[in-house]
């Protein structure tokens, strides 16, 4: 609320869940609401997921109107975020953190995939697509 960003902590929840609460908090997700079923449907159909089909710049071009640049914060925070998550990935990291790819992936997938559905049946059922989507995004987009 002061714009004070610093942690004063040696606890490595308090960044983790910080982060978390930040990509919650935000009024669409990173992935805007408006590509959600487009995501889940190439996670479904097991649609191969690589750099060009992950572009954000042609992935986040803008939908309903969409402002421009919002749209571009999007892009930046997504290939920050990706390049954050694929730095958690290296060996020493995931030996203290017990994060692999599948965990980042399962923790991470609600809150930059964010399901605009409200019914528990949907939730559920797209849960692991969210999961595949964000996996793959995570391997294979090049940041």
């Amino acid at each position: 609320m002061n714009n004070d960003y610093s942690a004063e902590t040696k606890d490595v929840h308090v960044p983790a869940c910080m982060l978390k609460e930040w990509l919650r908090g935000l009024n669409d997700s990173l992935i805007p609401s408006t590509y959600y079923e487009i995501c889940v449907s190439m996670a479904k159909e097991k649609q191969k997921l690589d750099h060009k089909t992950l572009d954000c710049d042609k992935m986040l071009r803008g939908v309903n109107g969409q402002k421009k640049k919002k749209l571009e914060e999007n892009r930046e925070s997504i290939r920050y975020l990706v390049s954050f998550l694929k730095k958690m990935l290296q060996p020493e990291h995931v030996e203290l953190t017990k994060m692999n790819l599948e965990n980042l992936s399962i923790v991470f997938a609600p809150t930059i995939l964010k399901c605009p559905s409200d019914d528990p049946t949907v939730l559920i059922q797209n849960n692991k697509f969210e999961k595949d989507f964000i996996l793959q995004m995570i391997t294979n987009l090049n940041v």
